[in-house]
């Protein structure tokens, strides 16, 4: 930092330290502070080689001094030079200390100090002015807000009135698109009314002659009621003969007779149109049945045709209500002229002319005053008095109908509720009534009644007094031949008459007359249906007096709603509270929605009808079997099943029935296929059809030699079993595992109740079910699988093979020609059973189990 000059200046003339004070001095009144810097460390240069051993100390801490005032930043300067005695700065680098460094930085802060506060005053002035603009944008953005809520407000409003014209357009549309299809409906129906009422012109016309008769008919019996004094006219001989004495009798008689015959004509014409008008309304439900299932997609027309058949049901019960009024006017008619016919016939008759009732009772009361033993008929004159008709205190009375008061009838009953009448309980003639015990058949000295087992009530009940059924239809029977000629041509039946319509050949109408059935397999059908008919008389005692038996579209319509309602049960897992029987009551009861009478009569007709057409339809065979308990319920699934295959099947000869059978059979060796398609081939007589089909399945059902049946019961009887021939449900449950594993542990709960419910008539231990029936359950759910397991559509597998084996030569065309025959009969799909079930009582559930427990027991239902 120093240089070599100076020190031997100021060693050579003067002492060091007078040299270093001159030189401060010097520095002091005109030297920087940088230079006086350099002089001091210069002086501690030249004084440290003087301190000896304090020398390396003090050089140590001259260079401490040295860093700490000079930084490590360098610049150029001047030195003086006084060997010239001039001061002379030379340039040299040099450490620039930090007070010089401190110094620089406070003259740039305050030149920057000021550069900013002259910006700082025009920032000042251009944020006054700042301000002054964001003032007035505030007041913009204020009017803008005040423009865009008003805006919002009137958009909102108008999104508000959009949306309600939307929904009134939606409205409109939907009310359009309704007005046309029911104006579409509405001229389609339109159509076909017009397209009936041409069509069935002429029956209209033949129908209103006949009708016209009818009403000839009333307009006669009411003027002859208005005037009775013409029919009484007391007519007398000519001169020439004697007067009879008993011809104003006869004349009433005859007369009577007459009115009483017609008053039967139009009672059973009145029946007649109650059974027409229950035809047609099964006709119009099984129309509206059809739409529904070609309508299951479309919810509003599926709805239309469920409005039209509540409407329908009204105007159904309407129309019944209004028949019954008219049959209850006649029948009272009709037993009011069988009374007074009745009084005429005793009165004529001269052995009981002089025998009075009267006398009886005077007797007593003279007994009474003397105080003799009062007489056996002590108080039947109040007993009489009672009674609706008095006709025992007239003087012609008989002297039976004054000892019928002391007849009985004895019914019993379990729960106070069903009565069941005794077993000697039988109709007597004198007493006009059924009775246990009466005068005409009462035992010399005793007699022993056997009371029932399971007896915790007896009713005794005594015959109420009316005139006498019998001795009215004995004189009516003698006198039919005279009756048939005074009846006028409009009350005599003919072939042509409504009543004779539609009924078939071999249609029985007296249950008690009915034969034996001829049982086909005695082994299996043990049964016979009296069982159902005896069912039928524990429920009511209702007498059907003019039958209308189903027609076969009607009969085979019937059995299909039956399964409908039956399927829609099993698909809810409804408990079981009854049998098959019962669930035909109920199914019955809502269709024709509980109207008096009106079910049991169509079951009577059902019943009958089932009988008469099982001859000629296996298929009604099968479900009388199944009514009677032979058979369980489930073959006709089965049987469902089978006709939803068949539906589909194009027949071209007989030889595909092979294709058929090799499908659905699949267990048989050649050998047992062989045997079914012979057997089938004999039974068709060579034709084929899905009808025909069909029916030979069902007939090999009910002989027990079909395929699937016996292949389930060799499963079935391969399981161990405390019972040879029957099963209880944790048996059958373990061998059904091997059959069908993919059952439904409730459906099939649900089917053993049915089946174990509809066996307590077959005498077996409560929770057995004999072999035969669970085989036919397992026939059903093994099938079903089968089905399901399948890779595609069966029936498209059999048609396919079918084509394939199809021939073409004409003369192949000629020979099978007359090989496929027509179809007789729809088949029973089960596809469409659940489909229609689904339909029909998907918002009716509940009020159909809340039914079933009114039909579950066996009770005697009187007519009103």
């Amino acid at each position: 930092m120093t240089t070599g000059n100076s020190s031997t200046d100021l060693t050579d003339q003067i002492s060091p330290t007078l040299a270093l004070d001159i030189a401060i001095k010097e520095i002091d009144q005109s030297g920087h502070d940088d230079e006086r810097m350099v002089l001091a460390f210069n002086a501690l240069d030249q004084i440290i080689p003087q301190l000896g051993v304090f020398s390396p100390l003090v050089a140590n801490l001259r260079n401490e001094f040295f860093d700490c005032v000079y930084s490590n930043q360098f610049t150029v300067e001047q030195i003086q030079n006084k060997a010239s005695r001039k001061r002379k700065r030379i340039a040299c680098i040099e450490r620039l200390s930090y007070k010089v460094l401190c110094e620089r930085l406070i003259d740039e802060q305050q030149y920057q100090l000021s550069v900013f506060e002259n910006k700082m005053s025009d920032v000042e002035t251009n944020l006054a002015e700042k301000n002054r603009d964001l003032n007035q944008s505030f007041e913009k953005i204020q009017q803008i807000e005040n423009a865009k809520q008003k805006l919002m407000n009137e958009l909102s409003a108008m999104r508000t009135t959009l949306n309600e014209k939307d929904k009134l357009i939606e409205t409109l549309k939907e009310e359009c698109e309704r007005t046309r299809f029911n104006c579409d409906q509405e001229i389609y129906n339109t159509q076909l009314k017009v397209k009936e009422i041409i069509e069935n012109q002429a029956t209209t016309e033949a129908l209103i002659d006949e009708l016209s008769k009818y009403k000839q008919g009333f307009d006669q019996m009411e003027e002859a009621f208005m005037d009775s004094s013409s029919h009484r006219a007391s007519g007398k001989k000519d001169g020439n003969q004697v007067e009879n004495q008993d011809e104003p009798f006869v004349q009433v008689k005859n007369q009577l007779m007459l009115d009483i015959q017609v008053a039967i004509r139009l009672e059973e014409q009145m029946l007649t149109l109650l059974n027409m008008t229950t035809e047609e309304y099964d006709q119009i439900l099984d129309e509206e049945h059809n739409k529904l299932l070609k309508m299951e997609e479309d919810l509003s027309e599926a709805q239309f045709v469920k409005d039209n058949i509540n409407s329908e049901q009204q105007r159904y019960v309407a129309a019944i209500k209004e028949i019954r009024e008219e049959i209850d006017i006649m029948q009272r008619h009709r037993r009011s002229l069988e009374d007074k016919l009745e009084i005429v016939v005793l009165k004529n008759n001269e052995e009981l002319r002089n025998r009075k009732a009267t006398v009886a009772f005077v007797a007593n009361e003279a007994a009474q005053k003397t105080g003799k033993p009062s007489n056996p008929l002590f108080g039947l004159e109040r007993a009489f008095e009672t009674a609706n008709r008095r006709t025992d205190l007239i003087e012609y009375a008989p002297q039976e109908r004054i000892l019928s008061r002391f007849s009985c009838k004895l019914a019993s009953s379990s729960n106070g509720q069903a009565w069941t009448d005794f077993e000697s309980v039988s109709y007597c003639d004198s007493c006009a009534d059924y009775t246990y015990l009466c005068p005409h058949k009462f035992p010399e000295d005793q007699t022993i009644v056997r009371v029932p087992d399971g007896t915790k009530y007896i009713l005794i009940s005594r015959p109420i007094l009316k005139y006498n059924e019998s001795l009215i239809r004995k004189v009516m029977n003698d006198n039919k031949k005279l009756i048939n000629q005074m009846l006028p041509p409009i009350y005599q039946q003919n072939n042509a008459s409504v009543m004779r319509t539609n009924y078939p050949g071999n249609f029985i109408v007296d249950k008690t007359s009915r034969k034996q059935e001829n049982v086909s397999n005695a082994g299996l059908l043990i049964h016979t249906f009296d069982r159902v008919w005896e069912d039928y008389k524990k429920r009511t005692n209702i007498e059907r007096l003019v039958p209308r038996p189903f027609s076969v579209e009607r009969l085979f319509s019937m059995i299909t709603e039956f399964l409908v309602y039956e399927c829609n049960a099993d698909e809810r897992l409804a408990n079981v509270t009854g049998n098959i029987l019962d669930d035909v009551y109920v199914a019955f009861n809502n269709r024709y929605a509980d109207i008096d009478k009106i079910p049991y009569n169509a079951i009577h007709d059902f019943f009958t009808s089932i009988v008469a057409y099982k001859s000629d339809y296996k298929i009604f065979e099968l479900f009388m079997h199944i009514l009677i308990g032979n058979m369980d319920v489930t073959c006709i699934y089965y049987i469902s099943l089978l006709g939803d295959i068949l539906d589909k099947i194009v027949w071209y000869e007989t030889d595909d029935i092979r294709i058929f059978f090799k499908n659905i059979y699949p267990f048989l060796d050649d050998d047992g296929l062989d045997t079914v398609i012979i057997d089938f081939v004999s039974y068709t007589e060579n034709r084929i059809s899905r009808f025909l089909a069909i029916e030979y399945i069902i007939s090999l059902l009910l002989k027990g030699s079909e395929p699937v049946y016996q292949e389930m019961q060799y499963k079935l009887s391969l399981e161990s079993s405390a019972n040879f021939d029957m099963m209880n449900e944790e048996e059958f449950r373990t061998g059904m595992e091997n059959i069908a594993y993919s059952v439904d542990e409730r459906l099939f709960t649900r089917f053993f109740d049915r089946a174990e419910r509809h066996s307590h008539s077959n005498n077996l231990k409560k929770g057995f079910v004999l072999m035969p029936k669970l085989a036919h359950i397992a026939s059903f759910f093994y099938f079903k699988q089968f089905i399901e397991e399948q890779t595609g559509p069966l029936d498209d597998k059999i048609q396919n093979e079918i084509n394939l084996n199809k021939k073409s030569e004409a003369e192949y065309k000629s020979r099978t020609r007359k090989q496929v025959v027509d179809e007789k009969l729809d088949l029973i799909k089960y596809s469409k059973v659940k489909s229609l079930g689904n339909i029909l009582y998907e918002s009716t559930n509940s009020e159909i189990l809340s039914n079933v427990s009114k039909y579950t027991a066996n009770e005697d239902i009187s007519a009103s």
